[in-house]
């Protein structure tokens, strides 16, 4: 098929270029490619926060961790020393209090690192297929463009022929 009866087949799609259609269509396409560019820095920014969610367990944290585990437990020894020592010299203060002030410390030291730990696991699970390699945003671009090829090879129908404009004459003059 040659470029003239492409071009006449697909003209109900195709119109005549002017300096404004060009224009105005370089504007839309950069103000496209400034939208993909926010959307692949905005991807990246979030892809960088959540890998920091799971850093309790990186390779640094634990060899810190496992580094000064003794000197944890002994401040930790001492602390409920401290408390158990405060406790048996005053002897005014309610009883209730101290219970209740106990469960909100094992809550805050236990619970809460439990609960970060359970909470960021069920965050990446969620969120592990955004963390791949791919640009979202180069992949919404170019799913939402129209190729002449892929139309053809689709089986293109005109359902409202439109008539050419041009004499036989003037197309192949141009070419």
């Amino acid at each position: 098929m040659s470029t003239i009866e492409y071009l006449e087949k697909f003209q109900p799609v195709l119109h005549k270029a002017t300096w404004i259609n060009d224009g105005l269509r370089w504007i839309g396409w950069q103000i496209i490619r400034m939208l993909a560019n926010l959307a692949d820095g905005l991807t990246s920014m979030y892809s960088q926060a959540f890998k920091l969610i799971d850093f309790w367990n990186s390779k640094d944290v634990s060899g810190f961790v496992a580094a000064y585990q003794p000197i944890f437990w002994i401040l930790c020894t001492l602390g409920i020393a401290w408390v158990g020592f405060m406790m048996i010299h005053r002897t005014k203060t309610d009883f209730h209090q101290k219970i209740n002030n106990l469960m909100v410390a094992l809550f805050i030291f236990i619970g809460l690192g439990t609960l970060t730990s359970t909470l960021s696991g069920l965050v990446v699970a969620g969120v592990g297929t955004s963390l791949q390699k791919a640009r979202p945003a180069v992949s919404i671009v170019s799913n939402n463009m129209t190729d002449l090829m892929r139309v053809n090879n689709n089986g293109w129908k005109s359902y409202r022929p439109i008539q050419a404009r041009a004499s036989k004459q003037l197309t192949t003059s141009i070419t």
